[in-house]
């Protein structure tokens, strides 16, 4: 006797949907495994953008720090200018008034031999 047995269409057919029903019990399984990676994977990448823009605004803190700092300075160099302006107009002002007495007294050396001359000629006798 001859044990087997031969294939209909409905035996094929059974075995189709046994397999298929497998399959797609395999591939929800494998969709599951792979949905889960890919939200490990988006999560972790999160995480590493986060820790990124943590580290920038770390470093923008101190950026900001050091802007302050030079702001700071300038402002104190603005003061400091504006005192050496005033300072140098003080001098200017000093120089003109030295300049002009000096102008002064070289004017009044020259009337007084001048006026020595005239007295020695007018027969006056100077004292000093």
């Amino acid at each position: 006797m001859n044990n087997k047995k031969e294939l209909t269409l409905n035996d094929l057919a059974a075995l189709i949907e046994i397999k298929g029903t497998e399959t797609k019990k395999d591939l929800a399984a494998m969709e599951t495994r792979i949905g889960k990676k890919i939200d490990s994977s988006i999560e972790e990448l999160a995480r590493m953008t986060a820790k990124g823009f943590a580290g920038v605004d770390k470093k923008f803190d101190a950026v900001d720090k050091r802007f302050d700092k030079v702001e700071g300075g300038l402002e104190n160099l603005e003061k400091d200018v504006k005192l050496i302006k005033l300072d140098v107009e003080d001098v200017k002002l000093r120089l003109d008034n030295v300049a002009h007495r000096f102008e002064l007294q070289e004017m009044e050396r020259k009337f007084e031999k001048r006026f020595r001359i005239l007295e020695m000629k007018a027969g006056i006798k100077y004292v000093g």
